[in-house]
């Protein structure tokens, strides 16, 4: 939620507005983005597009317009945030120009190089999980529409979609990565390069797939699903199930084998929910209560 502009008034308060976007330029890689590799057009620096998509957010303004506007009357702002003269243009360029005319250095590569980059400070600050337990992180991907000229992330006749894949902490309570494709990409696929050992992943039924379930276990973390309709496995023990079990509403804790063709082994608890509806959950995690 934007901050109300008389708690933080940036314009009367340059020195203040130096002290709070200094941290940025420790972590705004070295970028600069055109839409077209003309000399005739400005070239807009990494660090101008994120002081600039800030300030527009604290400042609850409704378009780019708005801050230009800002930046005109307040030409000493401009100055204090580091901020050459800028136009519209130029930043609506940078931010949806076609990706054919981007330099090698893409917006997209640059704005996770920048959210990786928090994260890990937020993170290192913050994050008080349990000390067998590195991290929870609950992944999931979500389909949003996009501009008529983001033409790279063509969904249908109808629309452009972007998909943002998701790595959410829940432990620290912020999100571990984010990786932004157009909506037709696979949510699987995406996970793979972000799978840190010590991890667990919390995922949905749709990223059910013996082959990831293995992946994420060579790299030594792990993953917490519900079991799909239709899966075929075999019990291989019955783990015990003590009456503290039952009263948390733990029907039965099974070590299995999952699949039909290269199986993996499993742990399968049945979990019944408060409203009476059974949940049947499978891991690799089996030292977990």
């Amino acid at each position: 939620m934007p901050l109300p502009a008389r708690a933080l008034s940036l314009t009367r308060s340059p020195s203040l507005v130096q002290r709070l976007f200094a941290p940025l330029a420790a972590v705004v890689p070295s970028a600069r983005f055109q839409n077209k590799p003309d000399k005739r057009r400005r070239v807009l620096d990494a660090t101008s597009i994120v002081v600039s998509l800030v300030l527009l957010h604290v400042r609850r303004l409704a378009s780019m317009r708005a801050l230009i506007d800002l930046l005109d009357e307040l030409p000493a702002l401009g100055k204090t945030l580091g901020l050459a003269p800028l136009k519209r243009s130029t930043i609506s360029d940078a931010l949806t120009g076609s990706q054919k005319n981007r330099p090698d250095s893409s917006l997209r590569d640059f704005v996770h190089d920048v959210f990786r980059s928090l994260v890990q400070e937020v993170y290192r600050r913050n994050h008080r999980g349990p000390g067998h337990l590195k991290a929870f992180v609950a992944v999931d991907g979500s389909v949003f529409n996009a501009t008529a000229k983001m033409v790279w992330c063509f969904f249908d006749a109808n629309r452009n979609a972007l998909k943002a894949h998701v790595g959410f902490d829940i432990l620290a309570g912020i999100p571990r990565f984010i990786r932004l494709t157009c909506a037709r990409t696979g949510e699987r696929a995406q996970m793979l390069p972000e799978i840190r050992r010590g991890v667990t992943y919390v995922l949905d039924r749709g990223y059910v797939a013996l082959r990831l379930f293995r992946t994420i276990a060579e790299k030594r973390a792990y993953w917490v699903t519900r079991l799909k309709d239709g899966m075929t496995y075999e019990v291989l023990e019955r783990r015990t199930v003590t009456a503290e079990d039952r009263r948390r509403g733990i029907l039965s804790d099974d070590v299995i084998r999952l699949g039909a063709e290269a199986p993996i082994t499993a742990r399968l608890v049945t979990f019944l929910a408060p409203n009476g509806r059974p949940f049947q959950f499978i891991t690799n995690l089996y030292e977990l209560t």
